[in-house]
Parts: C-alpha cells; sequence; structure tokens
C-alpha cells in the first residue's frame, strides 16, 4: 500500500527556521496516485544533496499508514525530516523521530503542542492582531519556536505584538 503522493520536488525554504534552506518536498495529499515508501526515497535520492532537508507537508493525518515507515527511510538516508501538520490530528508515536515539527496553531487540537521541542515550530495564521495576541497568550509557556505570517501593510502593529513573547518570529 502506498501514499498518495501530488508531488516531490527541489526547492528552497521559503518560511520557517529553515527559510532559504535548500530542501526536498514530498507533497502528499487527496490524490489517486500512489507511490510506495521505497520509490519515495529512491526519488528522494535523487533531488536532494546529501546529508540534505526533507519535508513532508500536506499530511491529511500524521497517524496514516506508512509515513512513520518513510520517517524512518529518510532517516537512514541521512536525511534531517522535517513534517509540516495542520495540528488537527493527534501526535503519533514517532513524533521524536521526526528533526523538526512544523505544525499548525488551532484553537481546539488534538496535536500533543506540549510535545514540541526547542526545534519545533508552532505556525500561527494570524487574521487580527487580537487573534495572534490571545495564540500567543496560550501558546507562552511552550518552549517551541512560534511564528506568524503577518499581512503585508501593518507590519509596525505586529512588530509591537510580537516583541511582547519570547521566541517568536514574525514573517
Amino acid at each position: 500500500m502506498g501514499l498518495p503522493i501530488d508531488g516531490i520536488r527541489s526547492g528552497l525554504r521559503e518560511e520557517g527556521l529553515g527559510c532559504g534552506l535548500p530542501m526536498c518536498f514530498i507533497e502528499l495529499g487527496y490524490t489517486d496516485e500512489k507511490m510506495e515508501v521505497e520509490g519515495i526515497l529512491r526519488e528522494v535520492l535523487g533531488k536532494s544533496i546529501k546529508r540534505g532537508w526533507v519535508c513532508i507537508r500536506g499530511i491529511p493525518d500524521p497517524l496514516a499508514c506508512g509515513i512513520g515507515t518513510l520517517v524512518r527511510g529518510l532517516s537512514q538516508l541521512q536525511r534531517y525530516v522535517e513534517v509540516e501538520t495542520d495540528g488537527l490530528h493527534r501526535d503519533p508515536s514517532w513524533t521524536h523521530t521526526v528533526d523538526r515539527w512544523i505544525v499548525d496553531y488551532q484553537h481546539e487540537s488534538a496535536f500533543n503542542y506540549g510535545a514540541l521541542r526547542s526545534s519545533d515550530t508552532i505556525r500561527l495564521a494570524a487574521v487580527s492582531l487580537s487573534e495572534a495576541d490571545q495564540a500567543l497568550g496560550v501558546c507562552r509557556e511552550l518552549n517551541c519556536v512560534k511564528y506568524i505570517k503577518a499581512p503585508k501593510g501593518s507590519r509596525k502593529k505586529w512588530l509591537d505584538l510580537v516583541s511582547n513573547f519570547e521566541r517568536v518570529r514574525l514573517y
């Protein structure tokens, strides 16, 4: 049984801690095209540099069958693994086998944010300053990095907000 693959490509990380970092992206999604883990690993080997980063994203559910096997395979190929998830699903038992998590903040989340480490990130989709302030207040005690992708134009107001919190970045 394979994983639903939307594509595998190389590029630069455009946000977060790895911003500007060369990375291989494995895009999972809702597609009929499936690829076995071995095939994915072979394609990643052809697209990434030695000891490079690989980002697995578009994961509807990190508990889906095969993703943990893919993470272990990438680690055996000496790749650093970053996983992006929407924060709506429970964190998997293999959480700490990933080098870096990027988890979207959800007010009602099944993901255990407390399991995130200092190398991990909570991504806040800020609609307004007050919503961002509330979310940052909830996440204040977490050891991970928090970042906000702020709307263009009002950066000064956003900068004032994030300067009140530790380990928060603005993009």
